[in-house]
């Protein structure tokens, strides 16, 4: 049994999220795929294209830190592109997404990034530069 997160293809086949990504954005470019709401109510729609462009882009960046499917991704970002992307890169690469709140007090973000490096290899894409043993910064996903 995969452990990747799988949804029906266009021809009814099982494929992972990601891949169905790009499916969709070679035919619906423009399709919206998430519409982002500010605190102020402001609107920002992301296309599928767009979605699919910096999923790849994360996806990279992550593999070059060390991220494949025996990996857990502790992903500590606001709600925005760049925490999709890096969910969906990591799915991509078969690893296991741990979200975390960026409002999390540092005691029980250091308990829990520690648990997690103790079970399996562990990257943390977060802001946060202190107690992380194996960082990718947000910069670095281009989302």
């Amino acid at each position: 049994m995969s452990r990747r997160a799988d949804v029906a293809g266009d021809r009814g086949e099982r494929i992972s999220y990601p891949e169905r990504l790009r499916q969709r954005a070679a035919t619906e470019p423009a399709r919206s795929a998430l519409l982002l709401v500010d605190s102020d109510g402001r609107e920002t729609s992301v296309s599928l294209a767009d979605l699919a462009n910096v999923t790849e882009r994360a996806s990279h960046a992550l593999c070059r830190a060390g991220v494949g499917s025996n990996s857990l991704v502790i992903v500590e970002l606001p709600t925005g592109t760049a925490h999709f992307a890096a969910t969906l890169g990591a799915w991509r690469l078969g690893a296991c997404v741990v979200p975390l709140s960026p409002a999390l007090p540092d005691p029980e973000w250091r308990q829990i990034v520690e648990v997690a490096c103790g079970w399996r290899p562990t990257v943390v894409v977060t802001e946060r530069t202190a107690g992380v043993v194996q960082r990718v910064d947000p910069a670095d996903l281009d989302a």
